[in-house]
């Protein structure tokens, strides 16, 4: 059904993701990879302009406060991509997540640091990831300002 669903709708994020869930359940890891990989890019650029413009606004408001804006890339995702949304990055924090997820993901499984598969090659954190994720933000925040 799901492989149908794709047929007819070849663009839909939401067929492949579930369709990469059930090939992981079965066990065809090799399977559900592409189907992940696709529907990230997919979903990246089809977010990439609205995100664009809702940091760099964000980024024109704590500018006028001089407060500097912290930028989080996703678990498992390159930080350059985040990077791409800004023209000027005077006054801003890169949080870089994807080498510390992919090497604890490496040596503890995929599901000691996510719930799900939700957003492709990655999805929502366990409390494990989210303390990961926090850790490589504090880690970031004091890095830049206590040098």
């Amino acid at each position: 059904m799901l492989l149908k669903a794709i047929e007819l709708n070849p663009d839909s994020i939401l067929s492949m993701n579930l369709l990469g869930r059930n090939y992981e359940e079965q066990g065809r890891h090799q399977d559900a990879k592409p189907l992940f990989s696709r529907a990230n890019s997919m979903g990246l650029n089809t977010h990439r302009e609205i995100t664009r413009v809702n940091y760099n606004r964000l980024k024109e408001m704590l500018d006028s406060s001089n407060i500097a804006l912290v930028c989080v890339q996703y678990p498992l995702n390159n930080v350059d991509e985040l990077k791409q949304h800004f023209e000027v990055r005077e006054n801003m924090i890169f949080v870089d997540n994807n080498m510390s997820f992919a090497e604890a993901v490496r040596k503890e499984g995929y599901d000691a640091y996510f719930i799900d598969k939700s957003l492709g090659i990655f999805g929502h954190c366990s409390p494990k990831g989210n303390m990961l994720l926090a850790r490589n933000i504090a880690d970031a925040v004091v890095n830049e300002y206590f040098r």
